[in-house]
């Protein structure tokens, strides 16, 4: 009998999101918990029972130093980002080349953004590991990293109009929005390292069934 998958509930879904938004406090910490929101989503997506509490608290424990230098790369992109935009902003006459190039930066870095933390989520390794792969990733997968790049994009812009236009509803869109990304990027993601590990999986395989070839043949040389 094929085993039905449990849904995630609403209150699964906040209740990670305050977890998410507590342990980000600090600031400085926002990509550890970003690491373990997504750990947790997948369990759920797996339909796999767990205790959010628990399994967050944990994974933030175990992956704190991935999430600290993925946060950092994160903010060293987004404030070469705001330098590129304020170029641009003040050149009355940027230079077409420059611009393309730039988008074509902004594609790639954002895509090893949205994609190394859930591989951070995904896979036991370091930090640049998951940084270099995030990156070849973003080229294999171009059309659908394009799509999280987008959605990323415009909540960013949503929350930063909001807040500098210091609207009532930046609160809710505070604890929405990031649960709203980390759903379409798990749900992403998901599929993507499921599409790696089947190849891994098949490549190992097909080496373990050429190893036996030779070592059958060697015996019977011998």
């Amino acid at each position: 009998m094929k085993d039905e998958k449990k849904k995630i509930s609403f209150a699964d879904l906040i209740l990670i999101d305050l977890c998410w938004i507590l342990f980000s406090l600090p600031v400085v910490t926002a990509g550890i918990s970003s690491i373990a929101a997504i750990y947790v989503l997948n369990k759920k997506f797996d339909g796999k029972e767990c205790s959010i509490w628990n399994s967050f608290t944990k994974t933030f424990k175990t992956t704190w130093k991935q999430g600290l230098v993925l946060w950092f790369v994160t903010l060293i992109i987004a404030f070469f980002a705001y330098l590129v935009f304020n170029y641009f902003k003040n050149d009355f006459a940027p230079s077409t080349i420059l611009m393309l190039l730039s988008i074509l930066a902004f594609i790639v870095f954002t895509g090893v953004i949205v994609l190394s933390f859930p591989m951070a989520a995904h896979y036991e390794n370091n930090a640049a590991f998951h940084l270099r792969n995030s990156l070849l990733l973003s080229f294999r997968f171009a059309k659908k990293v394009i799509v999280l790049d987008v959605v990323f994009a415009i909540l960013c812009v949503i929350l930063t109009v909001s807040f500098l236009n210091k609207k009532i509803l930046l609160v809710p869109e505070i604890l929405i929005l990031p649960l709203v990304f980390f759903y379409i990027q798990s749900s992403v993601s998901r599929k993507l390292f499921a599409t790696i590990d089947k190849e891994n999986a098949e490549a190992l395989a097909k080496q373990q069934a050429q190893n036996e070839e030779a070592q059958e043949s060697d015996d019977s040389n011998e």
